[in-house]
């Protein structure tokens, strides 16, 4: 991210919220291992292991928006292509005016 806009497109940023939810539940492991090995006071274990629920749930939130971009987009894709692919098919099945819609679709100004 650059001056607050994202850069290298939803695929890099689904992967970086997948490496931060990595990085997030090393930390909550660390976290319970210092808990295990006395090393750190109760309270502290709890309110971190708040923390990084909170932020594993937003990033998870994050991650699963992502897929569902991805999916709708290729679906689209998949659409536009079948569209394209039958696209002389459709024309030849139309009458005069619906050909022109059809041209207009799939042939727009430049």
């Amino acid at each position: 991210m650059k001056n607050g806009v994202d850069v290298g497109g939803p695929r890099e940023t689904a992967r970086r919220d997948e490496a931060r939810e990595q990085t997030v539940q090393l930390k909550q492991e660390r976290c319970l291992q210092a808990h295990y090995a006395e090393a750190v006071p109760l309270a502290l274990p709890k309110s971190e292991q708040d923390r990084i629920l909170g932020e594993l749930d937003q990033i998870r939130q994050l991650v699963d928006a992502h897929h569902r971009e991805y999916t709708d987009a290729r679906a689209r894709l998949d659409n536009a292509l079948n569209l394209m692919a039958n696209c002389a098919d459709i024309k030849n099945r139309c009458d005069d005016s619906n050909r022109h819609l059809s041209n207009q679709a799939f042939f727009p100004k430049v």
